[in-house]
């Protein structure tokens, strides 16, 4: 799941496999290099020549817990990604990026990114050995003010573009500003 700026661009993590990340924050762990969570920052059309940035990859196992996060603070967007249990425990990488160069709208420099996107995205040649389901737990989406979050996140709906299937559960409100879901299970289309 991602943050859309109005205008274009992303700041999103991304469970990818099949794709290299310029390196990896722990090259040699012990288990099958087959997932790595990654964070990439893609610039709006027209902004940073075109170039996103992609961090260090955390090599992940099945079954490991990822703790993502991504906030906007004087300027800047951060993420990061640790893994928090399982095989890769302590493992994490993290992006900084000026949020001028990578969006338009005004909104997007002082925190307003108003898309919260999850999504199963298919790319590459190993689209057809997906056959099982993601899941991700315990989301939570915290906004810069409460007006209309609460109404907002309690619309979300199960979603598909032929590319995949998104359905987001549980939802509840941790407090004015933040939305709460149970779980996001991916599924392949």
């Amino acid at each position: 799941c991602g943050l859309q700026p109005q205008g274009g661009g992303v700041v999103q993590p991304v469970l990818q496999w099949g794709e290299d990340a310029p390196g990896y924050v722990n090259p040699n762990a012990p288990f099958p290099h087959i997932w790595a969570m990654v964070l990439w920052d893609v610039p709006a059309s027209g902004l940073n020549n075109g170039v996103s940035r992609i961090s260090n990859g955390v090599w992940a196992a099945q079954g490991d817990q990822i703790a993502n996060s991504a906030s906007f603070n004087s300027g800047f967007w951060t993420q990061t990604a640790s893994v928090i249990s399982g095989q890769a425990t302590g493992a994490s990488t993290s992006t900084n990026i000026t949020a001028n160069q990578y969006f338009h709208d005004d909104a997007a420099h002082d925190g307003g990114a108003n898309f919260f996107l999850c999504e199963s995205e298919l790319d590459g040649q190993q689209t057809n050995q997906w056959n099982f389901p993601v899941l991700f737990t315990d989301i939570f989406i915290r906004a810069k003010n409460s007006n209309g979050v609460q109404a907002l996140c309690a619309s979300a709906r199960p979603f598909s573009d032929g590319n995949g299937f998104a359905n987001m559960t549980g939802f509840s409100m941790f407090d004015a500003n933040t939305c709460h879901f149970a779980s996001l299970v991916l599924t392949p289309p």
